[in-house]
């Protein structure tokens, strides 16, 4: 499988030096937007987690986020997953070229989450490990579900089209929550609406 290396906008967004933010990349890259709008989100929805005896900490955006936090973050924003392997069945996808459809995806590893477009690894490393590397499963956006299994009427508008980033970089502030500066509960009218904030074309 081929590797381009995409940090998502990270450094565009002002941040330097490695971290654990797989997470946030993947889905900024795979979803097109902005990197300081989904690194907010998922800051804001791990704040809401709950400390328990075998959770010890909050996860974040920086350091790595929960499971379940990232799949309620996913699902909000209009994602379907799509689970390759069970308890028992052992691996049946790998990250290779030809065992994962074509489009946007949000790939989950071991220990990693990834973004694959079109057959084409966007990360910062190239962590297909030659090909053999397990998938558990992938998450793809429902608007390019729905546009696979219904046709384009001849002449209607690009669906698929998504908003590009400008090459504007974003001035690191201190940390305002993320509802309260964008405004709404809507997690997906917050995104659009931090995406028009940072300068980016929205539809």
């Amino acid at each position: 499988m081929r590797f381009q290396f995409d940090d998502g906008g990270r450094a565009k967004a002002g941040y330097r030096g490695k971290t654990g933010d797989c997470v946030c990349r993947a889905i900024a890259i795979a979803a097109e937007m902005p990197y300081q709008a989904i690194y907010d989100l998922l800051n804001e929805r791990s704040g809401q987690e709950r400390i328990t005896k075998r959770r010890v900490k909050r996860g974040s955006a920086r350091t790595g986020v929960h499971k379940d936090t990232t799949r309620r973050v996913l699902e909000s924003l209009g994602w379907k997953w799509t689970p390759t392997m069970q308890i028992g069945s052992g691996c049946k996808v790998h990250l290779r070229e030809g065992e994962l459809p074509k489009g946007r995806l949000i790939v989950s590893v071991s220990r990693h989450m990834v973004a694959v477009i079109d057959g084409v690894i966007r990360d910062t490393h190239d962590c297909s490990r030659r090909g053999n590397r397990c998938v558990y499963g992938y998450w793809q956006g429902l608007e390019i579900i729905r546009e696979k299994n219904q046709p384009r009427a001849s002449g209607s508008p690009d669906i698929d089209r998504r908003p590009e980033l400008s090459d504007k970089t974003v001035e690191r502030k201190a940390v305002t929550p993320f509802s309260a500066r964008c405004g709404g509960d809507d997690p997906l009218a917050i995104i659009l609406d931090c995406a028009k904030r940072a300068g980016v074309v929205c539809g």
